[in-house]
């Protein structure tokens, strides 16, 4: 969340803007993941312990391809929801010219991607046979995540619609005319 307070300091409508549209963006794909954390159990117990019980949905290409989407949107990947938050932010920091804070941005952004790329590793590419099973999810779960994975790959065609909602509630919050 320190991504989202950088571009406060900027001090203009633009900057509150870029912090508040990261936020949302980062909150929409906060919970898809937590929820995709809820549905992964094991005989009524919760599966994830460590970054190894990834391997455990190597069997399922449903979770598979939610997993995908959403570690790869939280990494920064361009046509996904989580590059136009960052993308938002390192731009307002470089319009204002706070050209070390916006490096700062992009290295730890960059650095961050190893994290999530590796969960991509265990998902798709390590069958654990010593993980329990999962639990068929139930129908609700998996609607739910595919409704909040849908917002997060079509983005990109209604990125304008976003950022003019975003855009209306700051000035609506700010006052500024």
């Amino acid at each position: 969340m320190g991504i989202a307070t950088l571009p406060l300091v900027t001090g203009s409508l633009f900057g509150f803007h870029a912090s508040l549209s990261y936020i949302l963006i980062y909150v929409l794909l906060s919970f898809n993941f937590f929820v995709f954390l809820c549905v992964l159990k094991s005989h009524g117990k919760f599966l994830i312990s460590s970054i190894y019980d990834f391997g455990a949905l190597y069997e399922h290409q449903n979770l598979n391809l939610l997993t995908f989407i959403n570690m790869f949107s939280n990494a920064g990947v361009p046509p996904l929801a989580g590059f136009f938050g960052k993308f938002y932010v390192v731009n307002c920091l470089f319009i204002a010219g706070f050209y070390g804070s916006a490096v700062l941005v992009l290295i730890s952004s960059a650095l961050s991607a190893f994290y999530y790329l590796r969960v991509i590793r265990y998902v798709s590419f390590t069958a654990m046979d010593v993980s329990p099973p999962i639990d068929k999810p139930n129908d609700w779960s998996l609607y739910l995540l595919f409704l909040f994975a849908i917002p997060n790959v079509f983005f990109l065609c209604f990125s304008n619609l976003f950022f003019t909602f975003t855009l209306d509630v700051t000035i609506g919050l700010l006052n500024f005319n």
